[in-house]
């Protein structure tokens, strides 16, 4: 069953008499403050979880929007310890002898803290005789199964997403071709021109995307390769756009591998099974299944394909990362679809995303993002599969 909890409930940990979880990040880049706090800040901020009470500390700059937005049971301000500590010590405080005081006066003397903790933080509160226990991620289990409101801001992007994909494949649709090479309205079609046009469309409806992959041939053999030059025609492009919502903060991701031109018999064969593997992860994905053995699933259709994965001249070529992974407030986050075991649940957000490549010959990728549900999935990616544009 779906989660319905309110914000206010979200990021809870079962603590100990004496003990604290501490949080000191932007929360623009620490998706695990904004999941507990639901508040925005560019500059690191202080969360803490005492008992079953979630509280930041916040500088006078931030405090009237804090108690405003954040979904905390407590929003203090900075200003009365910093002036009891300069009262004190004559100079102004640091943060972490603030963090201090706030916690002695609480009686808390072991801090639970995730894993990118910085150390700069962590040392002083060592120092000071405080515990530190690095919990690993993910830290809010929690974040992992979805409430229906983060089903909804996931499928939004998503949505969004698919209509950029749309807008950049009509874009190289509609090119012409000259010796092998695409044009548009008579001008070299770049990567870098489909990336731009798939950003702005995405930012003029809220959305934010960096790193989207328009690659086409060797350039698509690197699945992290953005793409760059002139495209060819006849020859696979690799378009993987994964934006995040400007308000919710919430991503969505997908791939799709188009042609423009005629196809060879080697292409269509390889994007064949990267299609029908792509069906094979779908159909194994419901709750209860671990992510490992649907990732086997897909392994072992390729190389009943005889398509293995090997490194060739210094490259690697065929399947040769995940099927899939987790994601809303980050873009990888648990549960993972890959060779580690990962149980899946309803309520998980996760990618289906097989991939074929091969240097001289070019690469392949589909991708959707999915809903788990008992009985199966959701996609939440409304496109067809198409190699020819």
């Amino acid at each position: 069953m779906l989660r319905s909890a309110p914000a206010q409930n979200q990021g809870l940990l079962s603590l100990k008499q004496g003990e604290a979880v501490l949080i000191v990040a932007a929360s623009t880049i620490d998706s695990n403050l904004f999941y507990a706090s639901s508040f925005l800040a560019g500059d690191p901020i202080t969360y803490l979880q005492i008992g079953s009470k979630k509280m930041l500390l916040l500088p006078e700059l931030e405090l009237g929007r804090g108690r405003e937005e954040a979904s905390v049971d407590e929003v203090h301000s900075l200003l009365p310890w910093d002036q009891k500590i300069r009262k004190e010590k004559g100079r102004a405080p640091k943060l972490s002898e603030i963090q201090q005081v706030f916690l002695k006066e609480h009686n808390i003397e072991r801090l639970i803290v995730p894993q990118n903790f910085p150390i700069g933080q962590a040392d002083p509160l060592r120092d000071a005789g405080f515990e530190i226990l690095v919990r690993k991620e993910p830290f809010f289990t929690d974040r992992a199964i979805k409430t229906d409101q983060e089903i909804e801001n996931v499928a939004r992007t998503q949505a969004i997403t698919v209509e950029a994909m749309h807008h950049a494949i009509q874009l190289i649709a509609k090119a012409s071709i000259q010796d092998d090479l695409l044009f548009l309205n008579g001008t070299p079609l770049l990567a870098e021109d489909v990336r731009l046009a798939i950003h702005r469309y995405l930012f003029d409806r809220g959305y934010h995307a960096e790193n989207t992959i328009v690659a086409a041939g060797d350039q698509a053999c690197d699945p992290h390769n953005r793409g760059s030059g002139h495209l060819p025609a006849h020859k696979p492009i690799v378009i993987d756009i994964f934006p995040r919502s400007l308000s919710t903060r919430y991503w969505g991701d997908m791939t799709r591998t188009i042609l423009k031109g005629e196809a060879s018999d080697e292409i269509i064969s390889i994007y064949n099974d990267v299609l029908e593997a792509q069906k094979i992860a779908l159909s194994h994905l419901k709750a209860g299944v671990d992510g490992s053995e649907v990732h086997g699933k897909v392994k072992e259709y390729f190389t009943s394909q005889g398509r293995i994965t090997q490194e060739r001249n210094g490259k690697m070529e065929g399947f040769f990362h995940s099927t899939g992974h987790g994601l809303g407030l980050d873009i990888h986050e648990h549960p993972k679809i890959g060779r580690a075991r990962s149980p899946l649940e309803a309520g998980n957000t996760v990618t289906s995303e097989p991939g074929l490549y091969y240097p001289g010959i070019g690469g392949v990728r589909l991708e959707d993002t999915v809903l788990i549900t008992e009985g199966g999935h959701r996609n939440l990616t409304d496109y067809p599969n198409e190699l020819i544009v």
